[in-house]
């Protein structure tokens, strides 16, 4: 299952509270709350657009330590692969080498 939780950063001053943070916390927590559990060596983050954001994003395991969440530039949504430039350059180059193959 992919789960997206996407947030828009828009001003600065959004990094300086560090929003996207609060949010991935509360998500962490209420899954832990419902037990629904997440791989965190699946938990990505993909920054799309301009400028690109540096932030370090962390999540808290099920032993309460706190880990890193990878950054990722290209990933499969949907069936889709899509690049943080929000190019679908891959996703066309992997369809047409399977039409090829067939």
């Amino acid at each position: 299952m992919t789960l997206n939780c996407i947030k828009r950063i828009s001003k600065n001053a959004d990094r300086q509270q560090s929003t996207l943070q609060s949010d991935i916390d509360n998500l962490a927590m209420w899954s832990t709350k419902w037990k629904l559990l997440s791989n965190l060596d699946k938990c990505k983050v993909m920054t799309l657009g301009h400028p690109p954001d540096v932030s370090d994003y962390t999540m808290t395991q099920n032993d309460g330590k706190h880990i890193s969440v990878q950054r990722s530039h290209l990933e499969r949504d949907l069936g889709i692969m899509i690049d943080s430039e929000l190019n679908f350059s891959e996703h066309i180059h992997l369809v047409s080498k399977k039409a090829n193959g067939i």
